[in-house]
C-alpha cells in the first residue's frame, strides 16, 4: 500500500472516529436531557394531580362537615319519622318516582316544587353558591339529601329521579361511609362531574341518609388551566377517565370520545410516569401522565420535544456541522500531508532506481528543513561518496589488473616447475620400487642365513657344552694329583 493511501486511510478513520464519538456523546447528551425533561414534566404533573387531589379532598370533607350539621341533620330525621309513618312507604316511593321521572325535563310538578323551594333546600343554594372557585364559579353544580329509605329530602335543583336508593353511589356510600365515583356527564345538572356522597350519621352513629354533591371538573380545568399558563413550555393537557374517555383537552374535542386505541393511551401501563414517542422525521413528543385512583382520572401531558429543547437541538445541529466540517478539514489536511509526505518520499525512490541503474549523477532537489529533507541531503552526499569512491575504485582497479597479470605469469611459471619436479618424483618413485623389491628379495635371502648362523651357533654351543664336560672330569682328577704332589 502506497504511503499516500495509507496516511489518507489514516486520516479517514480518525474522521470517522471523531464522527462516532460525537454522534455517541451527543446522543447520550440528548438522552439525557430527555430524560431530566421527563423527570421535571412528571414533577410538575405530580404538583397538579396533588393539588386535584387535595381540591376533591377538600370538598369530600366540606360535604362530610354539611352532613352533621344540626339543621341537616334534623331535617333528615323527620323525613325518616314521616315516611315511617307511611303504610306503603315503598309502594309511596315508588309511585313518586315514577311520575318524577316520567315529567319533562324542564317540567316542576308540584311535588318537586314543594321539595325544591323548602327551607332545607334553600339553605343548600345558598351553602353551594357560597363555594366559588377562583374565577368566581360555584365548585358544586348540584346537591341534595335523602333519607335512610332512598327518597329526595332537599335538592338544589330538579333532579333525573326522586329514589336514590337503586343507584351505585348510594349503596356505595351506605355500606363504605363514602363515595366519590368517575368522571361522568351529570343529566341533572347537565356539567361533566364528579359525584360525591357522604353517609349521613346521627349523634348515635346510626345512618339516617346520604347527601350528594355533584362537584364541577370545571375547577380541575381551572388548576390545569393557571399551571399551563403558569408553565414556560407548551404543553397539551388532557383530562380522559381511566377506560380512555376523553374529558377535556386543550385542544378542539369531543366529549367522552374513546382515546383507548391510541398508542400513547396503551403505553401508560405504571401509575405514573413519562414516556417519548419519536416520528419519523425523526423528532418526538412527551407524554407525562398521572392515574388519581378516586375520582379514576388520568391527566395526560404533551410535548413537542423539538419546541421544549429548541435551542439545545439547534445547538446539537451546530455540533454536528461542527464536527462534518472538522472532518471535512481532517481530511482536508490528510491529503495535503499525504502529498507532502510522499512526494518526497517517491523522488527518493525514483533516485533510488536511477542509481540502482548505474546513474550516480542523479540529485535530488528537495529544499525541506524536516527529517525528509536531511534524508535527501544525506542520500546526495552519499551519492557523492559514493562516486568518488568508484573512481578511486576504478583507478586502484587498473594497477590491480597489471599486479594481477604479473603475478599470474609467476604463477605459471611456477606451476610448470613443479609439473617438471613432479614428474622427477614420479620416476625417482618408480625407481624406488624397483629397489624395494630388490631389497625385500635381500631381506628374504638374509633372514634364511640368520636362521641358519643360529642353527650353528645352537650346535657350537652343545659342543663345548660335551667338551667342557668331558674334560672337567680328568682335571680334576689331576688337580687332585697335583695338591698331593705339592703336599
Amino acid at each position: 500500500m502506497k504511503i499516500r493511501t495509507m496516511l489518507i486511510l489514516i486520516f479517514l478513520f480518525i474522521s470517522c472516529l471523531i464522527g462516532i464519538v460525537g454522534h455517541v456523546s451527543i446522543s447520550l447528551a440528548m438522552a439525557e436531557r430527555e430524560n431530566a425533561l421527563g423527570i421535571q414534566s412528571a414533577m410538575r404533573l405530580s404538583e397538579i394531580a396533588d393539588e386535584i387531589k387535595h381540591d376533591i379532598n377538600n370538598r369530600i370533607e366540606y360535604v362530610r362537615l354539611f352532613s352533621k350539621l344540626s339543621s341537616i341533620q334534623n331535617a333528615v330525621k323527620e323525613s325518616n319519622s314521616e315516611f315511617e309513618a307511611v303504610e306503603n312507604m315503598t309502594g309511596y316511593i315508588d309511585k313518586q318516582d315514577k311520575e318524577w321521572r316520567a315529567s319533562a325535563k324542564t317540567e316542576i310538578t308540584p311535588f318537586m316544587k314543594l321539595i325544591i323551594d323548602s327551607q332545607l333546600s334553600e339553605e343548600l343554594r345558598k351553602r353551594t353558591a357560597a363555594i366559588r372557585d377562583v374565577n368566581n364559579k360555584t365548585v358544586f353544580a348540584e346537591m341534595f339529601l335523602t333519607n335512610k329509605y332512598g327518597a329526595n329530602v332537599a335538592q338544589t335543583g330538579k333532579t333525573s329521579d326522586y329514589r336514590q336508593n337503586d343507584e351505585d353511589w348510594w349503596l356505595t356510600a351506605e355500606k363504605e361511609d363514602s363515595f366519590v365515583g368517575d368522571i361522568v356527564y351529570d343529566d341533572s345538572s347537565g356539567v361533566y362531574s364528579i359525584e360525591i356522597a357522604i353517609k349521613i350519621m346521627d349523634d348515635d352513629d346510626k345512618f339516617i341518609g346520604v347527601v350528594k354533591a355533584v362537584y364541577n371538573i370545571r375547577n380541575i380545568k381551572n388548576i390545569i388551566e393557571t399551571m399551563e399558563k403558569d408553565s414556560d413550555e407548551p404543553q397539551r393537557f388532557r383530562i380522559m377517565s381511566m377506560n380512555g374517555n376523553l374529558v377535556y383537552d386543550t385542544e378542539d374535542y369531543t366529549p367522552f370520545e374513546s382515546v383507548a386505541e391510541e398508542s400513547f393511551f396503551r403505553n401508560m401501563t405504571n401509575v405514573s410516569g413519562y414516556f417519548i414517542m419519536k416520528d419519523e422525521k425523526g423528532g418526538g413528543k412527551l407524554f407525562t401522565y398521572e392515574k388519581i385512583e378516586k375520582p379514576g382520572l388520568v391527566i395526560v401531558t404533551e410535548s413537542n420535544i423539538n419546541e421544549i429543547l429548541g435551542i439545545f437541538i439547534n445547538l446539537i445541529n451546530f455540533i454536528y456541522l461542527m464536527i462534518a466540517g472538522l472532518i471535512m478539514f481532517s481530511l482536508m489536511v490528510g491529503a495535503i500531508m499525504a502529498e507532502t509526505l510522499s512526494r518526497p518520499i517517491e523522488k527518493l525512490r525514483d533516485a533510488t532506481q536511477k542509481v540502482a541503474s548505474g546513474k550516480l549523477d542523479e540529485r535530488i532537489s528537495i529544499k525541506s528543513k524536516n527529517e525528509i529533507g536531511e534524508l535527501a541531503r544525506s542520500f546526495n552526499e552519499m551519492l557523492v561518496q559514493l562516486k568518488k569512491t568508484q573512481a578511486e575504485v576504478k583507478k586502484y582497479t587498473g594497477g590491480l589488473e597489471k599486479k594481477v597479470e604479473e603475478r599470474t605469469k609467476d604463477i605459471s611459471n611456477k606451476l610448470k616447475e613443479i609439473t617438471e619436479t613432479k614428474m622427477a618424483l614420479l620416476n625417482m618413485m618408480e625407481d624406488s620400487d624397483e629397489a624395494n623389491i630388490q631389497l625385500s628379495t635381500a631381506r628374504k635371502t638374509l633372514t634364511s642365513a640368520l636362521s641358519k648362523l643360529k642353527e650353528v651357533d645352537i650346535k657350537k654351543d652343545e659342543f663345548i657344552s660335551i667338551a667342557a664336560h668331558e674334560l672337567k672330569t680328568p682335571l680334576t682328577s689331576i688337580h687332585g694329583f697335583s695338591q698331593l704332589l705339592s703336599n
